[in-house]
């Protein structure tokens, strides 16, 4: 399953997991959305570090700081 979110003048397309629950994926997608990738490259970066995102918010994983500072940065 995929949504596309417009935002900005920009439409994301992001693809769910497909073991994924319904609010989690919502929330990834708003995660990426959020952080305003303006080219291809920038949100394929984002979209990997949603997953680490989700993992830590939601699922409680622990990371690294310097993890968790890619989170908050990007």
């Amino acid at each position: 399953m995929n949504i596309n979110i417009h935002s900005r003048g920009i439409i994301y397309s992001i693809s769910r997991e497909l073991y994924e629950s319904d609010e989690s994926f919502y929330q990834r997608s708003w995660f990426i959305v959020n952080k305003k990738p303006d080219s291809n490259e920038s949100f394929k970066k984002i979209e990997k570090l949603s997953f680490i995102w989700r993992n830590h918010t939601i699922f409680g994983m622990s990371y690294s700081p310097s993890i968790i500072k890619q989170i908050e940065i990007v």
